[in-house]
């Protein structure tokens, strides 16, 4: 298909998840935030590892382990796998590794290589939205992450919870009126975007 960049959209379930970060700088540290945010349990592997890293471990679920990637660390246990490390070699290993795992791993600084792309996220409450350029422009995605935070109200959290409230008042009031239902929230949704 013409214009596609191969890539599907979805958001993962990773609570109580293994995922596996190769690499102990920033960006190690940026993906690291990301999938305890989400509920995996994370192991980094790196021969350096930044402060910053250093004390996420100390608070959360996060073992470091100070040396150079090896094979065998991408187990089948691992979900998600991360190299998110300057080092060719250790790139290259974590793919061949993670495809014969048969785990989903993405190449940070290699779009092409991974199996897929992390976006740049902005988050209000239980409202996520993920923007991609499908790892051609990562500094467009994060310009457009910016401009979405400062778009969108401050209390889209708040929002969205009392839209959870109202769905589940709904289903009990009129358990058989779907259309009244989905009338009640548009009207709150407009009532409230004004």
């Amino acid at each position: 298909m013409k214009g596609t960049n191969g890539f599907y959209p979805v958001f993962l379930q990773l609570k109580g998840r293994r995922a596996l970060v190769v690499g102990g700088g920033r960006m190690a540290l940026t993906r690291t935030r990301q999938l305890l945010s989400a509920g995996a349990i994370v192991t980094v592997v790196a021969p350096e590892i930044c402060e910053p890293l250093r004390a996420l471990a100390g608070r959360e679920a996060v073992k470091l382990t100070r040396r150079r990637f090896r094979r065998s660390d991408v187990k089948r246990k691992c979900f998600v796998v991360l190299a998110a490390t300057n080092d060719p070699g250790a790139q290259e290993a974590v793919a061949e590794e993670a495809q014969r795992a048969g785990v989903l791993y993405s190449i940070v600084s290699n779009r092409q290589r991974g199996n897929f792309l992390t976006p740049a996220v902005v988050k209000r409450g239980s409202v996520t939205i993920a923007i991609s350029t499908g790892g051609a422009s990562p500094m467009l995605s994060g310009r457009l992450r910016r401009a979405l935070e400062e778009a969108l109200p401050g209390n889209l959290a708040e929002w969205t919870s009392l839209l959870a409230d109202l769905r589940i008042q709904l289903k009990r009031a009129l358990p058989d009126d779907l259309q009244g239902q989905r009338e009640l929230i548009a009207q709150f949704i407009e009532s409230v975007t004004q």
